[in-house]
């Protein structure tokens, strides 16, 4: 699966990293970017978010599998929110890794009723957690939830991150909020080097 990941070329890595650069990873999976990095530059520290249960568990088993010391990569079974709150995530049954915890995609056709409770936690108290003042690289790809986490971020904290890869999601049949090129416009401000997979999801109902 990482080598999948990788001849596909979903994220641009094409950063300098060096001795001490700190990644943190949002919508983790089962840790194929996380142990990507990891293995290609030990010397990192990585903080990675996955909220279903059954992703994180193969992300530890992965973890395990591919050697990676436990000082290089710290996971947890968290979602990352605006404000921390319990959420109920839509259990995507033909994709886990496409589950959400917000509206952007819940109303695919192939998203479940299957619902899963899970705790969550910001960014600002990642930041704090783990005494982060200089973020190297913010890797995203939760299904939505980027645009309330990016969107209520303090704009102090997203000038303190480096690089931004991941995936936005759209959905057209919902509102503005949720516009790919308004959310890039709006980190384009902060965050200067940044390179995203657009997803546009066009549901008719």
């Amino acid at each position: 699966m990482i080598a999948h990941e990788l001849n596909n070329n979903e994220y641009d890595f094409n950063i300098d990293f060096k001795e001490g650069d700190i990644v943190i990873d949002i919508g983790a999976n089962v840790g194929m970017v996380s142990i990507l990095l990891a293995k290609k530059f030990p010397f990192l520290k990585i903080y990675s978010f996955e909220p279903l249960k059954e992703n994180y568990d193969n992300f530890i088993k992965n973890i395990e599998l591919n050697n990676i010391p436990k000082e290089v990569i710290t996971a947890e079974n968290k979602a990352v929110t605006k404000d921390g709150r319990l959420i109920t995530m839509s259990i995507n049954s033909a994709n886990k890794g496409g589950s959400s915890t917000t509206d952007v995609i819940s109303i695919n056709s192939i998203m479940t009723k299957e619902n899963s409770q899970v705790e969550s936690i910001t960014l600002e108290e990642i930041f704090n957690k783990y005494n982060i003042n200089k973020l190297k690289l913010l890797k995203i790809d939760c299904e939505g939830s980027e645009y309330e986490i990016l969107y209520n971020a303090d704009t102090n904290l997203l000038k303190n991150i480096e690089n931004l890869r991941g995936e936005f999601n759209e959905n057209k049949n919902l509102t503005d909020e949720y516009d790919i090129d308004k959310l890039c416009e709006y980190v384009s401000k902060y965050i200067k080097n940044y390179k995203v997979t657009k997803a546009r999801h066009c549901f008719v109902m």
